[in-house]
């Protein structure tokens, strides 16, 4: 609403892009970035902006490769930044390698930095500095959720995601060494899911733990639920690649094929997107 009313001020007002973030209308933000950028290719700002919301979309190989070519012209703070986002990335495309490059660069003590330390030890199998990297990230966070619990559960409520998400860390590590646990912690992530806001950017953080251990074809029914949330809330690209991984193939480059049958819930998703855009 109050966008809406500053905008029918006209010139009177200018828009912050930042305004469009805190909306979650990540595909606006990043168009207005990106337009900011080439005008003046050297904004910090404005370069920082475009990588967050690249996060928010999902889109993987595009922030890495923005991280990539302009982390050196960044600032001292501003690369910190940039290299967490990095990290997110490098999770996210499960680039180990690049993940290990990016979190070396983040401070062991701070909490990004023992988070990502964690989720590298639970990839080499490294559990018991995960466990330790998880309790350093959860003391952190403590001091924060606390000071905001204060204010409003709305405002303590990202951190509260944080802290379920450490706690499903832990799970993995279970889903990896107690194999008959697995169908029980599958069930209780899939309940988490439910109880929580409907937040895409949630949903992703929450399911990229879970891919840790479970390929999106193991768990089709929370990531068709992830793209049925992305198509409401208008995150029409990030619907799209969450069911191209589903599906196995984009149909948009391969026209000529037909819809799978072996998956229907899957293809009637990608219709229902289609009939969307």
């Amino acid at each position: 609403g109050l966008l809406q009313y500053v905008m029918r001020l006209g010139g009177e007002v200018q828009v912050k892009m930042r305004w469009y973030e805190k909306l979650h209308n990540w595909d606006k933000a990043l168009g207005l970035y990106q337009e900011k950028l080439e005008k003046e290719s050297f904004d910090q700002d404005a370069c920082l902006g475009q990588m967050r919301c690249l996060e928010a979309l999902g889109e993987w190989a595009g922030l890495h490769k923005v991280v990539e070519s302009k982390c050196q012209l960044l600032s001292e703070d501003n690369r910190q930044k940039a290299c967490r986002l990095a990290a997110a990335a490098s999770f996210g495309l499960h680039n180990w390698e690049s993940m290990e490059k990016y979190v070396n660069v983040l401070p062991q003590d701070s909490q990004d930095g023992a988070f990502y330390r964690a989720i590298l030890a639970i990839h080499k199998e490294q559990y018991k500095v995960a466990h330790d990297y998880i309790y350093k990230t959860r003391e952190i966070l403590d001091t924060e959720l606390t000071a905001m619990a204060g204010e409003s559960y709305q405002r303590a409520y990202g951190a509260m995601v944080q802290v379920q998400i450490l706690s499903e860390l832990e799970e993995v590590m279970q889903y990896k060494l107690v194999p008959e646990r697995r169908h029980t912690l599958k069930a209780m992530w899939w309940q988490r899911l439910q109880a929580g806001q409907r937040l895409v950017e949630d949903w992703q953080k929450i399911i990229q733990v879970h891919s840790l251990v479970l390929e999106p074809h193991e768990d089709v029914h929370t990531w068709l639920k992830y793209a049925a949330l992305c198509r409401k809330s208008g995150s029409m690209r990030l619907s799209h690649k969450t069911l191209v991984k589903l599906l196995g193939y984009d149909p948009e480059e391969n026209p000529h094929l037909a819809l799978p049958h072996t998956c229907p819930q899957v293809t009637f998703a990608y219709t229902k997107h289609l009939w969307a855009v």
